[in-house]
């Protein structure tokens, strides 16, 4: 009789434990086969413009699912439909999904396939409520901080870009700045510059926008194009002076064959020419009258602003000698242009260029001037003459003492 009851109780605590792991494994498996369960929800955006984003883990779900199943991969009719109940797996958020705060309450509802949901003794709950919780507060964003303002060219003809230099951030990177102003621009210019962004990217970022449009002023310290001689260091017209002088010396032989070519209509003349005295004249003055500088300010209504430059002419006289004959005296000119000074005061994109001597020949002076492109305001220089008394004027009339025989 012993006997009997100590095995009637052996036999009772292994039927409870047995129930006890079964209603375990049960509650677990019921966790597995709820589809809602491998819904993922997340927030983008700010306490008050917030937006859900709703999606079904459908990788988890088959890995989970299956690990109940246990299908195999010969198991293709299984797996097919398996697979085109979680395909057809739907989610709907029901409330307005913009404007979310904490605290409002989202209805969401699911649907699958109700016929496979059985086959496989799935479950889903398909109306579900989720309490908003854990927005962060909205965070002013300035689009302007942090902006990297390149300058390029020359005042007053300046080009202007502008971007963020925060490029790893998404909406950082979004941002696009227009100055409102017409082109060009100079320096010491106030800019209107307008900003324009994403602005489903700033909700989702949770930035609230204050300002989109702001002056920026051009730095006065930047290169431009000279527009006064006064700005023009002596030194630097000196050399100037030099570099074209230079470059006529050079031209004396194509000089020589230029005014026989020209005189030299009949033979008597052509050979007293055979061998002519060619000189840049020795008393070489560069007077007023005999330098101009101009400035051109551009078309704006044809959009040709890269005229917008100057442009210093040096004229010298040349004049051709023989035994017997002084021949007529003809100019020619060098002009430098595009003169540009950089903010460290020195002179850059300059350029230099001496005229044909057929296009001067036998011009007086006044007809040289009369030549000069008149889209040009000329100004003449009134204090070379005076410049030239010194030191330094001297060693250029100096420098034109080089008659040959």
């Amino acid at each position: 009789m012993m006997k009997i009851k100590k095995l009637l109780k052996v036999s009772l605590l292994f039927t409870i434990s047995a129930l006890l792991l079964t209603g375990c494994k049960t509650s677990k498996q019921k966790e597995i086969r709820e589809l809602s369960n491998y819904v993922d929800l997340s927030y983008e955006g700010a306490n008050g413009s917030a937006s859900t984003v709703v999606s079904f883990n459908k990788d988890k779900a088959y890995k989970s699912i299956n690990s109940i199943l246990k299908l195999k991969n010969d198991d293709e009719a299984e797996i097919s439909k398996l697979n085109k109940l979680l395909d057809g797996f739907k989610i709907d958020v029901l409330n307005d999904n913009k404007k979310l705060k904490n605290g409002d309450v989202l209805k969401i509802e699911m649907e699958a396939d109700d016929n496979l949901l059985k086959y496989f003794r799935l479950d889903l709950n398909k109306k579900q409520s989720v309490t908003v919780a854990g927005l962060k507060e909205p965070v002013e964003y300035d689009l302007f901080d942090g902006i990297d303002i390149e300058y390029k060219g020359y005042s007053p003809n300046l080009k202007v870009e502008i971007k963020k230099k925060d490029s790893q951030n998404k909406f950082a990177s979004s941002i696009n700045y227009n100055v409102l102003n017409p082109p060009p621009y100079y320096k010491g210019q106030t800019l209107k510059v307008k900003a324009r962004y994403d602005k489903e990217l700033a909700r989702k970022a949770g930035y609230v926008i204050k300002d989109t449009v702001k002056n920026i002023d051009v730095p006065k310290e930047l290169g431009y194009y000279v527009e006064n001689l006064s700005e023009i260091s002596s030194s630097f017209i000196y050399d100037k002076y030099y570099e074209g002088y230079d470059l006529i010396n050079k031209e004396r032989e194509n000089i020589k064959n230029f005014i026989v070519s020209n005189l030299g209509k009949n033979s008597k003349l052509k050979d007293e020419l055979s061998d002519p005295k060619i000189y840049i004249d020795s008393d070489i003055k560069i007077k007023p009258e005999d330098a101009f500088f101009s400035v051109s300010k551009g078309n704006l209504k044809t959009k040709e602003l890269e005229k917008i430059g100057n442009k210093l002419t040096f004229i010298y006289r040349v004049e051709v000698t023989n035994k017997n004959y002084n021949f007529p005296i003809f100019y020619v000119t060098y002009e430098v242009e595009s003169i540009t000074k950089e903010k460290d005061g020195t002179f850059t994109k300059i350029t230099g260029k001496l005229s044909s001597y057929d296009k001067y020949y036998d011009n007086i002076l006044i007809g040289l001037a009369n030549s000069i492109d008149r889209s040009y305001q000329t100004y003449r220089v009134e204090n070379l003459e005076d410049m030239l008394k010194t030191e330094e004027g001297n060693n250029i009339e100096n420098r034109g003492n080089t008659n040959d025989e």
